[in-house]
């Protein structure tokens, strides 16, 4: 892939980030799709620098854990790995923050890219 279609790409899976960020805002989507989603679109980005792909991969994995650890309860309480999450409210504090911070960070290298 040549420099100018990598940009491109990148463009499209950073907007693609922000648009499942605000479907998740939005209650559109599941922490467990979110979770899923960034990082099947993270992992296809050519030219992130390492470190923001360093600062990403700690404020994803802060919404991988916060998502494993109320599904392991929900699986606990209901039997039902299918079951939706329920997050307690430090939890749901976790996650808006980690969600805060993608979205300022992901504007830092689409503009760039």
């Amino acid at each position: 892939m040549n420099g100018d279609l990598k940009h491109a790409h990148d463009r499209c899976q950073y907007q693609l980030m922000i648009e499942q960020l605000s479907l998740f805002k939005e209650q559109r989507l599941s922490l467990g799709l979110l979770v899923s989603r960034l990082k099947g679109l993270a992992s296809t980005l050519e030219l992130a620098p390492p470190s923001w792909k360093d600062e990403f991969t700690n404020h994803w994995g802060t919404l991988e854990i916060v998502y494993a650890m109320a599904l392991n309860r929900a699986e606990r309480v209901a039997g039902d790995s299918h079951s939706e999450v329920i997050l307690s409210k430090e939890e749901r504090s976790l996650v808006l923050s980690s969600i805060n911070n993608l979205r300022r960070l992901i504007p830092l290298v689409s503009g760039s890219v």
